[in-house]
């Protein structure tokens, strides 16, 4: 296996771990966290596709980093808005005082600023 390859599939464990974490995180009440690592998940997860196509990457914009993917003919137009949709989590879950937000404890956040799961993503094994 190439180092690209193999560093994608370091990648891809990580984002497998961050998303069991978060789903952990979830359930025990901590949506703060759940967010942050949902978002980690899904930037390492878009990274990891990345690097198997040999092109490292940097940045934290899940949205560009799924833009990108197009040049490679990775069909991503129907993950775009969910990228979006979790970079409003980036900041303000890991730098509280990057919004009003700080004002109140992480634990006061509630789950209605979760991401919906999205039903057409097959099952973890």
């Amino acid at each position: 296996m190439g180092f690209w390859k193999r560093e994608a599939v370091r990648w891809l464990k990580q984002a497998d771990y961050d998303l069991r974490e978060a789903e952990r995180a979830l359930r025990a009440g901590s949506y703060s966290y759940a967010c942050f690592l949902s978002h980690q998940s899904a930037e390492k997860a878009a990274k990891a596709v990345c690097y198997m196509k040999g092109e490292p990457t940097y940045g934290h914009d899940v949205a560009v980093l799924l833009e990108g993917l197009k040049r490679h003919g990775v069909r991503v137009d129907d993950l775009i808005g969910l990228g979006m949709h979790l970079n409003k989590f980036y900041a303000p879950t890991r730098y509280r005082t990057s919004t009003r937000a700080w004002r109140r404890p992480p634990s006061n956040s509630t789950p209605r600023a979760m991401p919906r799961p999205v039903s057409n993503m097959p099952p973890r094994s």
